[in-house]
């Protein structure tokens, strides 16, 4: 799984081959395609069942607005697992922050949804101020026409902005509990809340020195809406480097301070300092915890089979992943972030339920 922060302008067609051969080399075992609206991509779904058989079927998902006629959606669905569909909001909301009607889009998601009952849909939302008072009917209204869709709910990227819901604690306190609330009445809704320091009344918060030490500082903020897989305009995979390094740094930290041993923490601050340095493939104003890094965080400290970590991120099919890759990852993982992870666990990675 590749987290990217470093959007640019254009994709010119003749690098988008340079682009999927990176995909081939780096063999995912979850894709995530989003844009811009991928759906606009000429010949992509061809693209994507070759990346499906080439690189050994892993899961992959696309984000979309979900506005091109219906035989491109039916054909997508096809090579997809799952399909992610942005709205905000079924009455003004959506014509402000989308530019079409959500209504309109629901309707035509009654009658998709039955042709492809093996398809996973998700409906993703952005909270922000202009939408928070009508959240609860808007989700109300969704799910009374789609019975048990998923819903993901997240705060608008940067949370730190004025229009975001962790704009203020005033704010983000009401997200809170609007989300208490949805996640009560619909056990289809997820979603995650503000952690950026406005958000919060007071500074600190729980967990390790370094993760409050993050939270705390503008050292690390993240200026993007979204977190997934960008390809540059030269044809190269954009990976976040920062993303993949602090769990295994909040957990060098965390023994540090347990040992009594302060050089290994600095040690620990000194390579999060040279990730901000380096610029190549990497945004300096990238934040985290981004709900990606999250999710795979709490896979990874599952501590059995039964462990309902394992099911942080529904899109991540342990299934996908072949025996090396397994080795590898489960080798990784006992020896730098939690001993008592097993290979076996993969077998249980992924949705609570119709685990592909």
């Amino acid at each position: 799984m590749y987290c990217a922060q470093d959007h640019r302008n254009g994709h010119p067609s003749e690098d988008f081959e340079k682009g999927l051969a990176h995909v081939l080399r780096i063999q995912p075992r979850l894709l995530w395609v989003t844009g811009g609206e991928p759906s606009l991509v000429p010949k992509l779904p061809e693209t994507l069942r070759r990346i499906r058989v080439e690189c050994g079927n892993p899961a992959i998902l696309m984000s979309t607005n979900f506005q091109r006629p219906a035989a491109v959606f039916d054909e997508f669905a096809e090579v997809l697992d799952f399909l992610f569909i942005t709205l905000d909001g079924v009455e003004e909301d959506n014509w402000t922050t989308r530019g079409f009607n959500g209504r309109k889009l629901l309707e035509r998601l009654a009658e998709f949804i039955p042709r492809h009952p093996k398809l996973s849909i998700t409906l993703t939302t952005v909270a922000t101020v202009h939408n928070l008072d009508t959240l609860e009917s808007f989700v109300d209204s969704v799910q009374t026409v789609l019975p048990g869709i998923q819903q993901y709910i997240w705060p608008m990227n940067p949370t730190f902005h004025p229009l975001s819901v962790g704009g203020s604690p005033e704010t983000a306190a009401r997200f809170a509990e609007i989300m208490e609330r949805l996640s009560i009445r619909y056990p289809s809704i997820r979603g995650s809340t503000p952690k950026n320091k406005e958000a919060r009344v007071e500074h600190g918060g729980n967990g390790s020195l370094l993760r409050r030490w993050l939270r705390d500082s503008d050292l690390v903020r993240c200026d993007r809406q979204y977190f997934y897989a960008d390809i540059g305009a030269d044809g190269l995979l954009m990976d976040c480097r920062l993303a993949r390094i602090i769990p295994n740094l909040d957990h060098r930290a965390n023994q540090a301070l347990e040992k009594g041993q302060p050089l290994e923490l600095y040690r620990a601050l000194q390579l999060l300092r040279k990730q901000t340095r380096d610029m190549e493939g990497y945004n300096p104003v990238c934040s985290h915890p981004c709900t990606c890094v999250e999710g795979l965080g709490e896979v990874v400290l599952s501590s059995s089979r039964e462990d309902p970590r394992l099911h942080s991120v529904p899109q991540l099919l342990g299934s996908r992943f072949r025996p090396e890759d397994r080795r590898a990852a489960s080798e990784f993982i006992q020896r730098h972030i939690n001993s008592l992870f097993e290979e076996s666990f993969f077998d249980e990675i992924g949705p609570k339920a119709g685990r592909g």
